[in-house]
């Protein structure tokens, strides 16, 4: 049995070119495309571009403080894509937010959309106004990164979902962290069976309090899509159904919520079944004391932990315990994750290659979202 795992384990480290070690081994560079992973994925028409042409001009619907982490400073380590105009309800803050930022235009959502100096639409708004926005894009002709979560719901999901066959354009979802080597990895030693059969997975992402009062923070206002599920829970969810497929039914679901608006929920924790049986369990908690973002997948041969699996580029880490022993592999590539998700945006534009969180992974996700929220006795968001 110890041979057998052995050889499970030295398979999985040297898969790839990676570089094994004992501990502390470091995440080599020389990676096949986040697409070989897909389950189900989409692919668009290649845009035609040379690798010398002109930069993928992004134009950017909202002004919110994601932009600046997620688009306008990856922007700039990725050489095929440029920030070209800023979209903003009041023509002042988004004059002002694009010459703060080195942005060369500020235009209004419906001005963006149809400028044909745009070919990306970027969506950083509120979660009840992802659906709208994405399906004007693409009948315009624009391809489309979208932050999660996707829509508020399923119905929504499905709608973009079919817009997006429709036009023929690029979808992303802005998951982000699957795009970065290190979640690669974490897939490779799965895949390759190191800790044997998956029995159960736990995905945790519990954040540290912040002000979330419904006036003066959209996360917690019911009416744009509020609530942690959509918001930091969506992670864990996703980390559930990349492992495991496609979740079969909701076991259990049991929110927190605000004491002054009770369709909101502070926290969830909520477990599903997957194929075989299989239970994927997920927590998220917006007054964390002890914030996290782990993954625990507990397989018939070992245990593989996964620590800071949302932002991998800060110093995450994998523990693997099996037969008594433990290997430890911590990562060193600090490329932001959102550099990797930039430059796999441009190749599935530019190549045609199949999108890792594409529209219809994105429905399936607003799915099983739509069922937890049933099951923890909360209204659906956007169907209230």
């Amino acid at each position: 049995m110890a041979d057998n795992i052995d050889n499970r384990i030295a398979a999985a480290l040297n898969r790839r070119h990676f570089l094994a070690g004992v501990t502390g081994a470091g995440i080599a560079s020389s990676l096949l495309g986040p697409a070989a992973f897909a389950q189900s994925t989409s692919a668009a028409p290649a845009m035609g571009r040379g690798t010398t042409s002109a930069p993928i001009r992004i134009g950017m619907l909202g002004t919110g403080f994601v932009t600046q982490m997620a688009m306008i400073n990856p922007a700039k380590q990725v050489p095929e894509v440029k920030v070209e105009a800023a979209g903003s309800r009041s023509a002042e803050r988004g004059r002002a937010f694009a010459d703060k930022n080195g942005i060369p235009r500020s235009l209004d959502y419906e001005a963006l959309i149809n400028d044909p100096d745009i070919d990306v639409v970027y969506i950083a708004l509120p979660i009840a106004l992802h659906a709208e926005w994405a399906i004007r894009a693409l009948e315009a002709g624009k391809h489309v990164l979208c932050e999660k979560s996707m829509t508020a719901n399923g119905d929504e999901a499905a709608k973009v979902a079919a817009a997006v066959r429709k036009s023929g354009r690029v979808f992303m979802e802005g998951y982000h962290f699957p795009y970065h080597p290190f979640w690669q990895r974490v897939r490779d030693l799965l895949h390759t069976r190191a800790i044997g059969s998956i029995k159960s997975v736990e995905a945790t992402f519990d954040a540290a309090p912040m002000k979330l009062t419904q006036s003066d923070n959209f996360r917690a206002n019911f009416d744009v899509g509020g609530g942690a599920l959509l918001d930091a829970g969506c992670y864990p969810l996703y980390a559930l159904c990349d492992i495991l497929g496609d979740y079969q039914k909701v076991v259990s679901a049991k929110a927190e919520v605000f004491p002054t608006d009770k369709k909101v929920d502070l926290s969830m924790a909520a477990t599903l079944t997957f194929a075989g049986g299989v239970q994927g369990k997920l927590h998220t908690d917006w007054r964390s004391t002890n914030p996290k973002s782990q993954v625990v997948v507990h397989g018939t041969a070992g245990m593989l932990t996964v620590d800071k699996f949302f932002m991998p580029h800060q110093g995450a880490s994998l523990v693997m315990d099996w037969d008594g022993r433990r290997y430890t592999e911590t990562v060193t590539d600090r490329t932001p994750t959102f550099v990797y998700q930039l430059r796999e945006l441009a190749r599935c534009i530019r190549d045609g290659a199949p999108v890792l969180t594409s529209a219809d992974n994105g429905t399936r996700l607003m799915r099983a979202a739509d069922a937890i929220y049933v099951k923890a006795g909360l209204p659906i968001r956007g169907k209230a």
